[in-house]
């Protein structure tokens, strides 16, 4: 069944230019995604990232027309905002793959109180610091290696929008998957002393 733009991305039939209930379904549903995006690609501060996020879900307004139904629309948004952050690299003149720091909390930020029955304080404490040995591994990839991390465990998106978004070839991109994925038990063999 073919669903219209304002169908698939706001999950309600009706237009996309009807009313500010479409967008504001979409700056909510994509905004937060949009602003980890970008500060993970660009490692800027949460404010330069909260603003590319507004200015690729603009873009994404302006440019509805060329939106393709055949392909989630999550895959062209991210794709719009891959070349965004690419724009900023340029601006920057920063190589693609410079180290750009992942966000992310801190060990005491992970700590929780919680309710009987749950993970004990020991429990809790091997948890953050294999949160925080995955993320120190992440962070120490290429920006390229990054993003696909980023769009396949936090995005979980398919091998083949990866590849759209990033334009690149689906074996490409599944190649590199198995290759951080290998990396990492590596490293993490190597931590515990295997």
């Amino acid at each position: 069944m073919y669903q219209s733009f304002s169908e698939r991305i706001a999950g309600n039939p009706g237009s996309y230019m009807a009313g500010p209930d479409s967008r504001e379904q979409l700056y909510r549903k994509y905004r937060p995604r949009l602003v980890v995006f970008c500060r993970n690609m660009t490692g800027c501060a949460i404010e330069e990232a909260e603003d590319l996020a507004q200015d690729v879900l603009e873009k994404a307004f302006a440019r509805h027309r060329e939106y393709n139904s055949r392909w989630a629309y999550s895959t062209w948004l991210f794709s719009i905002a891959r070349n965004r952050c690419i724009d900023v690299h340029r601006r920057r003149d920063r190589r693609s793959d410079a180290n750009f720091p992942i966000p992310g909390g801190h060990a005491d930020d992970v700590l929780t109180i919680v309710p009987h029955g749950g993970p004990g304080p020991e429990e809790q404490v091997l948890q953050v610091e294999l949160q925080d040995f995955v993320r120190q591994y992440i962070e120490s990839l290429g920006g390229s290696d990054r993003a696909i991390a980023f769009l396949h465990w936090y995005e979980d998106m398919k091998y083949a929008d990866i590849g759209k978004v990033l334009a690149m070839p689906v074996g490409t991109v599944k190649y590199r998957v198995f290759r951080i994925k290998d990396g990492l038990r590596h490293a993490m063999e190597e931590y515990h002393g295997r």
